[in-house]
């Protein structure tokens, strides 16, 4: 648990600075979230976007454990394994050979669907673990993951795909709403150490700020 605790600090440091760095200690103890539910119907063609040349994007497998290391410490490669194993799907953006982007999709019964607080249905997907490094930010590679995850439910039966995104992250909405999401819900999330208290807001209509 330490050990993990620490990968997890070193990681965010690193990667995203002190300021986020502060953030997840805190919330070790205490949280506080409004999330938007943002749903998708998969009805429309999924237009592609380009890439800078370097950059490739596919399905991950279990073997590729060893290179998610590259993009996030140990113990959370050992999580995303659980969760391939239980049947959840990941998609990966690679360059120079290590990964600078993911994105995850859950089905029903699936662990990660076991932790948010909606239901979704046999023909939804639940996306989340969205995250690119932050020196490959505002090129196109969270939009091209997001794209890609939901072409490939879709030739897969899917017809439509729930998210949480943060309300505070306004980049993430503007990507979502720019993706073709639909505001369903908002969710206001208070948690200190185990105890939760959870509560449901409509939405009619979200505009980017």
């Amino acid at each position: 648990m330490i050990r993990n605790v620490a990968q997890a600090i070193i990681f965010e440091w690193q990667q995203e600075g002190w300021r986020a760095t502060l953030k997840l200690c805190l919330e070790t103890f205490v949280q506080f979230r409004e999330v938007y539910v943002m749903r998708q119907w998969l009805k429309k063609p999924i237009p592609m976007v380009k890439l800078r040349a370097g950059i490739s994007i596919r399905r991950s497998t279990l073997a590729d454990q060893a290179l998610w290391q590259t993009l996030v410490p140990a113990y959370r490669a050992r999580r995303f394994a659980q969760k391939m194993r239980a049947g959840e799907v990941c998609f990966i953006a690679l360059e120079s050979g290590r990964v600078i982007g993911i994105f995850w999709a859950a089905f029903t019964h699936s662990p990660s669907v076991q932790q948010i607080p909606i239901e979704i249905e046999p023909n939804e997907a639940y996306l989340w673990g969205a995250y690119v490094r932050p020196d490959h930010r505002s090129i196109g590679v969270a939009t091209m993951l997001a794209r890609t995850v939901a072409q490939w439910l879709k030739e897969h039966g899917y017809e439509k795909t729930v998210q949480l995104t943060e309300q505070s992250n306004t980049h993430a909405v503007k990507l979502a709403l720019g993706a073709g999401n639909e505001p369903a819900g908002q969710y206001t999330i208070f948690r200190f150490l185990k105890w939760r208290w959870i509560r449901f807001h409509r939405v009619k209509m979200l505009l980017p700020a």
